[in-house]
């Protein structure tokens, strides 16, 4: 469980790191010393490095899929088992977000940066827009994470978000603030956000840096998942989307290859999270957990069952589809070709080594059988049947999984293009268009999407389904929905995606074990023996996470939310 952190001593932390952190290698040491702050640019870049340490939470990212129906966190220690079933207290809340060192950081740069004497007047603007950035982001998240309010369950007055700290603190009793009410957090992001537009580069000066594109998906999420507080409509979050971050781009058809280490510069990518920790010779070392436990990785987080339904055949059918040829005993043959990219099942080769989920033994061992590691009742075994192949798969595999030059994607344009044909069809239906930079309908941006993934490609009639569907609003925003869990996932956005939806039956879902009938034999083999390995709940009051009980023990105005109240 993570320690919370809140108004922590402002430390620049400044990391050795791997080399895909280009703009974190320039900084030795781990701190910038007094007697060098606030003097020169040198001293300015090296601080906004140490704001950009884990200010998305690099850690959360990969896990907050767990938090949903199509991933599961085995091992209740690494903080997201008991949010991904509903059990969460304020005293056992898991994983804690509400952490304000990042902001405490940033409010301490922007207090002080006029002591600096920069080489350019727009040096100096980047970097307080980048620094600004990072703040109105993590208020973001803060407010969506712990306000169930912006999920949906109604007004909650001056208390629905977080507290809003916006300079540096005297003292702990300054730290003792009640919650803002939406309207102003809502206003203070959107004008920071906005403030930022003006000022940032239009190309990030390092990779890693927040620059312009990256402000406009801040800005995107902000208006997609809070829509009513923001009084934009589905047309207005299409136009802004379309003006800002399509116009004269073009669906990637690398898009669902860029987890691998040879894609890194890929332009579908917008913004990926630097590796860096300040207490470890690790890069990325997240992705260690991820593997197989067969190849020595721990299966910490891992896709479910759930997951794995939701890819189409190649035809482009759901596999309830009567006429999509699915078979439950051949269950991954002509499936959409991202299911093989993304996720690794029963048959699947990673390293030379096909990957067995189902038999308890494996031939080979000197007396006979030997116990079979992937079987998901061992250590570190996937208790689903799968794990990911996303960031785990490259092509010559990594020399030490423990340190890796992984760069996970925080923002990248297929999302862009997922959530304009989203905003689209609920504004104007799937073939509608809107005036703007971006001339598409929604079914043509799922078309081209879904081309790329390979589904119809080569087939007669093509991508049957989404034809026969493109005129039917209710089923293009079946796919629109399934394509971004799908195409997304991983990549920490469903549970936020479920809660703006107003879904909730997904989170109810039991976490199943892939099998077959017949596990401790090699003869016809028979899928089936579908057992529970987590039983879920999910109530009202789980729309927001629970207020760490530390933090309302320090913070006597805080309230807790709704359901957690002791």
């Amino acid at each position: 469980m993570r320690t919370i952190r809140i108004f922590a001593a402002i430390a620049v932390v400044v990391l050795s790191v791997s080399s895909c952190d280009d703009f974190l290698k320039t900084i030795p040491g781990d701190k910038v010393s007094p007697e060098l702050t606030w003097k020169t640019e040198e001293d300015a870049n090296r601080f906004v490095t140490g704001c950009y340490s884990d200010w998305a939470d690099r850690y959360a990212y990969f896990y907050w899929d767990c938090c949903s129906d199509i991933g599961y966190a085995q091992f209740p220690w690494e903080g997201f088992t008991v949010i991904g079933n509903g059990s969460m207290s304020p005293a056992d809340y898991g994983y804690s977000f509400y952490d304000y060192s990042t902001i405490a950081k940033c409010n301490t740069y922007l207090a002080n940066e006029s002591r600096i004497t920069f080489s350019s007047e727009s040096v100096r603007k980047d970097l307080q827009a980048q620094v600004r950035a990072i703040r109105a982001y993590r208020y973001f998240m803060m407010t969506y994470l712990y306000s169930a309010d912006c999920a949906g369950t109604g007004d909650w007055g001056r208390w629905s978000t977080v507290p809003l700290i916006t300079a540096p603190l005297a003292n702990s009793d300054d730290a003792k603030q009640p919650r803002a009410d939406m309207g102003t957090m809502r206003d203070f992001i959107m004008s920071e956000l906005d403030t930022c537009l003006l000022h940032i580069n239009d190309t990030p000066s390092e990779r890693g840096r927040i620059a312009k594109p990256a402000v406009y998906m801040m800005k995107m999420r902000v208006l997609q998942y809070f829509m009513s507080k923001c009084a934009y409509t589905w047309q207005d979050l299409a136009e802004f989307i379309g003006n800002n971050l399509l116009a004269g781009k073009e669906v990637s058809w690398n898009a669902h290859k860029v987890f691998t280490l040879g894609m890194q510069n890929d332009p579908e990518i917008i913004l990926p999270l630097m590796s860096a920790s300040s207490n470890s010779d690790y890069s990325c070392w997240e992705v260690a957990t991820m593997f197989p436990n067969s190849l020595g990785g721990w299966s910490s987080m891992v896709p479910t069952f759930a997951l794995v339904d939701m890819f189409p055949m190649a035809n482009g059918y759901p596999i309830t589809d009567p006429s999509s040829g699915y078979d439950p005993q051949d269950p991954f043959a002509n499936r959409d070709p991202r299911l093989a990219e993304f996720i690794l099942y029963n048959g699947a080769t990673l390293y030379g080594r096909v990957l067995d989920y189902v038999h308890k033994k494996l031939p080979g061992g000197e007396d006979g059988d030997v116990d079979n590691p992937d079987y998901p009742v061992g250590d570190n075994s996937s208790k689903t049947g799968f794990n990911w192949r996303k960031y785990v798969y490259t092509e010559n595999g990594y020399p030490d999984m423990w340190n890796t030059d992984c760069c996970p994607i925080l923002f990248r344009y297929t999302e862009a293009f997922l959530s304009y044909a989203e905003a689209l069809n609920e504004a104007v239906g799937p073939t509608g268009t809107i005036p703007g930079s971006y001339q598409r309908s929604a079914y043509q941006v799922i078309k081209q999407i879904r081309e790329a993934a390979g589904i119809g490609v080569n087939l007669p009639g093509g991508d049957i389904y989404l034809e026969q569907i493109k005129n039917d609003k209710d089923k293009m925003r079946e796919i629109i929905h399934n394509e971004r869990a799908i195409t997304m996932c991983g990549e920490g956005l469903r549970r936020f995606d479920l809660l703006r939806w107003h879904e909730y039956e997904p989170f109810k879902l039991p976490v199943m074990t892939f099998g077959v009938k017949n596990p401790d034999s090699r003869d016809a083999d028979v899928y089936g023996d579908f057992k529970i390995a987590e039983t879920r709940v999910f109530h009202e009051y789980n729309k927001a996470l629970p207020i760490p009980q530390s933090a309302i023990d320090n913070n006597p105005k805080l309230v807790q939310n709704p359901g957690y109240a002791q």
